[in-house]
């Protein structure tokens, strides 16, 4: 009789500790410790989203930075800039391929080629004359060309492409 109490107590024990492991499993997540600034969708050749990625200021400031020192036709003097170029964005999604939009807070939405994003062209910005960028100094993110650095970059189509409020990526394949 008590080896069968014994086994019945185990059986329970047992069954109660996967009922609190299940419940433990089905917790919500802790809230990320930064707001997301920027989301990436994949869209396949129909334009079904196949994946997205939700980047932190920390996930894009943790890429390698770069600045540069140049004038634009929305400020006043030289200005500086500080962030990542697009292409080593571009690497760290692991996008070879595909045609890549960018759009912004009001819906404002530019193509630019992979071709294009070289180092020394267009980077993402984060920080304007050592300052983090907010919403009503086009920020938080901000593409921007190192304009004074070759005539190519003084055109409106370059123009045209230098978004502010950045917070959305999406990559067809």
């Amino acid at each position: 009789m008590l080896r069968f109490v014994l086994l019945w107590l185990m059986a329970v024990t047992v069954s109660f500790s996967g009922i609190t492991a299940a419940t433990v499993e089905t917790e919500p997540k802790p809230a990320p410790t930064q707001p997301p600034v920027l989301n990436v969708v994949f869209l396949d050749q129909n334009e079904a989203q196949t994946a997205d990625r939700v980047l932190t200021m920390a996930d894009i400031q943790a890429l390698p930075a770069a600045e540069f020192t140049t004038t634009t036709i929305w400020t006043e003097g030289e200005q500086q800039f500080r962030g990542v170029w697009l292409s080593d964005l571009m690497t760290y999604l692991e996008v070879s391929d595909g045609t890549i939009f960018f759009s912004a807070l009001n819906e404002y939405m530019i193509e630019i080629t992979l071709a294009e994003m070289v180092p020394g062209g267009p980077m993402l910005a984060y920080e304007w004359n050592g300052i983090p960028m907010s919403p009503r100094d086009k920020g938080p993110l901000w593409i921007v060309f190192p304009y004074d650095s070759d005539q190519k970059f003084q055109s409106e189509s370059v123009y045209a492409q230098s978004i502010w409020q950045l917070d959305r990526i999406e990559v067809s394949r």
